[in-house]
């Protein structure tokens, strides 16, 4: 459907290994101008599936704010997942701890997951250390008590991560 990473045909395999890096390369720099310019000439791109995730994905994990609106604005899925592995936008924003992106994630209508601990977003802000983010997250109405296979919750993580502090934090959390 619209918004949703579409299955690549053959056109779209070649489109998508031609298009990669140059993509990749806007996204890296911030460069909404020169995506937006690109989308302009080949829209199909927009919801190509690549082996790191859409290009949200990609914009959320490398700290692309102007290259994420525009994708938003376009439509692009703020909760689209691309595969099982990876989790959405916002578990990336939170994975690289950048505030600014997991704010404008949700406040586009991010959905934190809390499936599994590899895409839970607290998780990320965990590995990242940041108290902020995992805040945020649970002000967005993230539950940071979620228990999973055999008591594993993220305060659990925290401590096997030698993270006390993020622990203490996290148990805190929601209370």
């Amino acid at each position: 459907g619209e918004g949703s990473p579409s299955v690549a045909s053959d056109s779209m395999a070649s489109a998508l290994r031609e298009e990669f890096m140059p993509m990749r390369k806007l996204i890296a720099s911030d460069d909404a101008e020169g995506m937006r310019e690109r989308l302009d000439t080949d829209p199909r791109l927009l919801h190509l599936a690549t082996p790191l995730g859409g290009w949200l994905h990609m914009a959320a994990s490398s700290g692309a704010t102007r290259c994420a609106e525009e994708l938003l604005r376009r439509g692009v899925d703020v909760n689209g997942r691309y595969d099982s592995q990876l989790g959405g936008a916002l578990n990336e924003a939170a994975n690289s701890g950048d505030l600014e992106m997991v704010n404008l994630l949700l406040a586009s209508g991010a959905v934190p997951d809390t499936s599994h601990t590899d895409v839970n977003p607290v998780f990320s802000a965990i590995r990242a250390e940041r108290t902020d983010i995992a805040e945020r997250l649970v002000d967005a109405g993230l539950d940071p008590h979620v228990e999973y296979q055999k008591g594993w919750t993220a305060a659990r993580y925290a401590e096997e991560q030698g993270k006390a502090e993020m622990a203490r934090f996290v148990r805190e959390l929601g209370s």
